[in-house]
This record gives C-alpha cells, structure tokens and sequence, in this order.
C-alpha cells in the first residue's frame, strides 16, 4: 500500500521552546514510523531529521558541529541527537526565559 503523506511542519520555537519541541518530536517520530522509516539506517534516519526540522533546528545542529559538541559516530545516530536536542531544550522548561539561542549554543 502506497503512503501520501504530506510533509510535516518544520520546528518552530513558539513561545515555550521545551513544549514546541516535544509536541514536533513527537510528530517527527510518528512520521518516521508512519513512512516505516524506524528500520532505516541511522545516518539516513538523521538525514530526515536535519530534513524535515527546518532552519531553527539546522542552526542548532550545524553550531554542534562546528563546536565539537558532535564528535563520535555515535553522535551522528538520530537517538543521541534527538536526547541531546531534549538537553538542549530541557533548560526552557527549567528556567522560563525566553529563547536566546547563545545561552544554549
């Protein structure tokens, strides 16, 4: 059976950065399972990721890598980043600011 699946929205920050994120996650993975991509490999589940997110989760992810913050191969499997985009995030919820992208970067 063929799947017409529209694209889903790119992350968008919104108000509450933490919520914003765990709602587009969550529609993210459901996406993946959806497009029975959960048994591809990880570098191309990632692919998707960097793909669908939009530019605010690219810019977050292109400073990780130019700071060294992604330097294992294990780094570049989509369960790390997505936990470390739940760090990343985590900080919102904790401390109520507003998003000021070089706190967290």
């Amino acid at each position: 059976m063929a799947i017409s699946l529209p694209p889903i929205e790119p992350f968008k920050l919104g108000e509450n950065p933490f919520d914003s994120w765990r709602d587009w996650k969550h529609g993210f993975l459901d996406y993946l399972l959806i497009l029975k991509f959960e048994e591809e490999p990880e570098r191309t589940k990632l692919a998707l990721f960097r793909h669908v997110g939009g530019n605010e989760l690219k810019l977050i992810y292109r400073k990780w890598q130019e700071n060294g913050y992604l330097s294992t191969d294990n780094d570049y499997c989509l369960t790390t980043i997505l936990a470390k985009f739940d760090q990343h995030f985590l900080g919102y919820e904790e401390s109520n600011d507003f998003y000021d992208e070089r706190r967290h970067i």
